[in-house]
C-alpha cells in the first residue's frame, strides 16, 4: 500500500513540476501488439509506458505485454518542426499462454522513430529497431507442439500520440 501511495504522490506532485507535456498513446506493433499508455516529455528526454495485447487474433494464445520506454531527440533543428527523429530504448515484459506453452520474457529493444506532426496536438510515430528476448519463465504444458522465441528479432510499430498538456 505504501508503494502505491508513493507512486501516486510522485505522479500527482513531482511529475507536473518537471514534465513539460503529456500525451495519450495508442498504437500497434509486433511486440507492443495493440497498446495504449501515456508519454511524458521532460527537458532532455521522454518517458512512455503502457499495456498491450493481441486479442488472440492469430489464434496462437493469449499475448500480453508491459511497455516502458525512454526516447531522446536526435535532431533539434528549426527545419524539423513537422518531423522529429528520436532514438528509443524500450523494455518489454511479455507473456504468451497457449495450450502447449507458457512463456514469460523480458525483451529490451533499441531503435529509431520518426515522429510526424499531423495536427497541433496529434502526432504519428513510426518505429523500427532490434530486440533481444530472454525467457524468464517457461512451462511446457503438452508435448504436441514445440516452439521457443527467437533470441534476436526485429521490432517495429506505429503509435499515435495526443497531447493534452
Amino acid at each position: 500500500m505504501n508503494k502505491i501511495i508513493i507512486s501516486l504522490l510522485f505522479y500527482l506532485i513531482i511529475n507536473p513540476i518537471f514534465c513539460h507535456e503529456r500525451e495519450i498513446m495508442v498504437g500497434i506493433g509486433n511486440y507492443e501488439a495493440f497498446n495504449c499508455g501515456l508519454r511524458h516529455h521532460f527537458k532532455k528526454f521522454n518517458f512512455e509506458y503502457g499495456l498491450g495485447t493481441d486479442f488472440n487474433i492469430h489464434q496462437q494464445g493469449n499475448y500480453n505485454v508491459i511497455l516502458l520506454g525512454l526516447g531522446k531527440k536526435i535532431c533539434n533543428k528549426s527545419n524539423f518542426k513537422s518531423h522529429q527523429l528520436l532514438v528509443n530504448c524500450k523494455n518489454f515484459v511479455w507473456r504468451i499462454k497457449n495450450r502447449s506453452n507458457l512463456f514469460t520474457a523480458y525483451a529490451p529493444s533499441i531503435g529509431l522513430s520518426d515522429e510526424i506532426k499531423l495536427k497541433e496536438k496529434l502526432s504519428l510515430s513510426i518505429y523500427a529497431g532490434i530486440i533481444w528476448n530472454t525467457v524468464i519463465k517457461y512451462e511446457r504444458r503438452t508435448f504436441q507442439d514445440v516452439g521457443y522465441p527467437k533470441e534476436w528479432n526485429a521490432n517495429f510499430g506505429f503509435s499515435l500520440y495526443y497531447r493534452f498538456k
